[in-house]
């Protein structure tokens, strides 16, 4: 496969990709730093470091957490702490792709999270369900709801109600298909 050359120039491996909007069309561009230039367009590193801080401040401000700081520098790693649990790496992790315990799903969640976003675009399951596991989101819905019907009648002092609501529970439970006896 051949290396990439710059669009304007033929020359150079490009430094920059850019999307170029020319009647219409979309048109995505890559050139290298000395056509940049020639073009008009200046990068400078100063310049995209103050816009970021500026974007970082405005986000602090908008979700009104705790200060984050300026980026760090590339060469700077972002330590990772180990598992309080059983005392593992990310690093650690990486190598062998295995946790050691129950705590490491826990303390390891966001850069688990963002491994199976790059892997699979999401963190949460969308596919299909084994047979035998269709029936169990189902049921665990159901449940919630009845859980909730049941406070509220509870709150209204509806004990008649209650009392099926319970026993319909209880029955969910026993894997059938409960009566709520409420017309």
């Amino acid at each position: 496969m051949p290396a990439e050359l710059c669009e304007a120039c033929g020359e150079n491996p490009p430094t920059v990709h850019y999307v170029e909007v020319v009647g219409g069309e979309k048109r995505t561009r890559a050139v290298c730093d000395a056509c940049l230039s020639d073009k008009g367009f200046v990068i400078d590193p100063g310049v995209i470091k103050k816009a970021a801080d500026h974007l970082v401040e405005h986000m602090q401000d908008l979700l009104g957490g705790p200060e984050i700081g300026p980026f760090p520098a590339p060469s700077q790693p972002i330590a990772i702490s180990a598992c309080a649990g059983c005392g593992l790496s990310w690093d650690d992790f990486k190598e062998n792709s295995r946790f050691g315990c129950q705590e490491c799903y826990a303390h390891f969640q966001v850069e688990v999270d963002g491994v199976l976003e790059r892997l699979h675009g999401a963190t949460l399951h969308h596919g299909r369900i084994p047979k035998r596991m269709e029936e169990r989101p189902h049921r665990q819905d159901r449940s919630s709801d009845i859980r909730a019907e049941l406070d509220d009648a509870i709150r209204a002092e509806d004990y008649e109600r209650a009392a099926r609501l319970r026993d319909a529970l209880r029955t969910l439970g026993s894997n059938q298909e409960p009566d709520l006896g409420v017309s």
